[in-house]
């Protein structure tokens, strides 16, 4: 966890691009918000999907420990910190690793955006009984199966609250359906 105050962490966001300049990534209201929400937690976290590790980084400040599962090999800017653990990792072929993750009371989702595979993270991240779920790029209209499957589970689940956030559904030049992330509290 991070020795950094909130006001730092917010500095340290302003160095990593922002989704505006590498689209992949989370935005840096994401990440604000991550750390309004999270700022010294206790547990662990799960990042399914962390590409870069641009919000790896963000998260390994917020939490105890980060295991940050990715298909492909860690690129070379991925944050080396001594409480991320690379899970080079394909979530949908390979077994989770449930007992080395069951303190993960955050599951962070930005794998493959599709309805089946959103729904195949969330099945499996449910096995941790997670307190919280989120979910990266819900609103945007180039996935709109993490809506889709989002909002059917809210339906059937009926969590104890659901909290948009990021980037708004007018955010100009990147075509939103809905907020760019979703929390939810189980």
């Amino acid at each position: 966890m991070s020795q950094l105050s909130r006001e730092e962490l917010k500095n340290l966001v302003l160095t990593i691009p922002d989704k505006f300049h590498w689209r992949q990534t989370t935005s840096h209201q994401f990440k604000n918000f991550l750390i309004d929400n999270f700022y010294d937690s206790k547990c662990d976290v799960l990042e399914v999907g962390c590409h870069k590790g641009h919000t790896s980084l963000i998260l390994s400040h917020l939490f105890k420990n980060v295991f940050a599962i990715n298909k492909n090999p860690p690129s070379s800017e991925f944050p080396q910190r001594d409480n991320i653990t690379y899970e080079h990792m394909n979530s949908y072929e390979d077994p989770w690793k449930i007992s080395k993750w069951k303190r993960c009371d955050v599951v962070l989702i930005d794998c493959v955006h599709e309805f089946t595979e959103v729904k195949k993270d969330t099945k499996n991240a449910l096995k941790l009984s997670p307190k919280f779920l989120i979910y990266d790029d819900y609103g945007d209209k180039r996935f709109p199966g993490v809506k889709r499957f989002v909002d059917e589970f809210v339906k059937e689940e009926k969590p104890k609250k659901v909290t948009k956030f990021g980037l708004p559904r007018n955010t100009k030049w990147i075509e939103y359906m809905d907020t760019e992330g979703v929390l939810i509290e189980l």
